[in-house]
């Protein structure tokens, strides 16, 4: 069985091949069949990367912190998303063949497949996140507490903010 950084590499792997193809193989309206069934598997590489994208982060990011590390991944994920169509309408706009600009694409998809290689064994991020929740509820199942002392709730802090007034 897959895990689910494997299976994001072979759909970023999928959707560079189908745009490859793309760019090498469509030339123009008369091959119309071509480009439906290049799309369908483009379409299906597409799909396969934003479930299994998504799967991913929720799968490493350590409990209490969801909302923290979904917010970066929706922002980098928001600004990151205008860059491929800029670069692909500026070369279309400078009269460069659409089969390059197609092909320029690729590069991104190329940088994230080297970031999922570089981002390690999935099992074993998995297993420390597990075990910090493990030692998180071993803690407070002994009666320890995790409480943290912010500035206004210590007796100095209390005593500061009473002069303050």
């Amino acid at each position: 069985r897959l895990d689910p950084r494997w299976s994001q590499m072979l759909s970023v792997v999928l959707i560079i091949t189908m745009t490859s193809l793309s760019a090498g193989l469509l030339s123009g309206p008369s091959q119309q069949t071509l480009a439906y069934i290049l799309i369908f598997f483009w379409g299906l590489g597409i799909g396969w990367k934003w479930t299994t994208d998504r799967m991913l982060s929720a799968a490493i990011i350590p409990r209490g912190q969801n909302a923290e590390y979904m917010g970066i991944y929706l922002f980098f994920g928001a600004i990151l998303t205008w860059a491929p169509p800029l670069i692909y309408t500026a070369l279309n706009e400078a009269d460069v063949s659409q089969q390059i600009g197609l092909s320029s694409l690729n590069v991104f998809f190329v940088i994230g497949l080297f970031a999922y290689w570089m981002m390690g064994n999935y099992r074993t991020a998995v297993q420390a996140v597990e075990g910090v929740f493990a030692r998180t509820d071993e803690s407070n199942s002994s009666g320890e507490h995790n409480n943290i002392e912010l500035p206004g709730n210590s007796e100095q802090g209390i005593r500061d903010s009473a002069m303050l007034e």
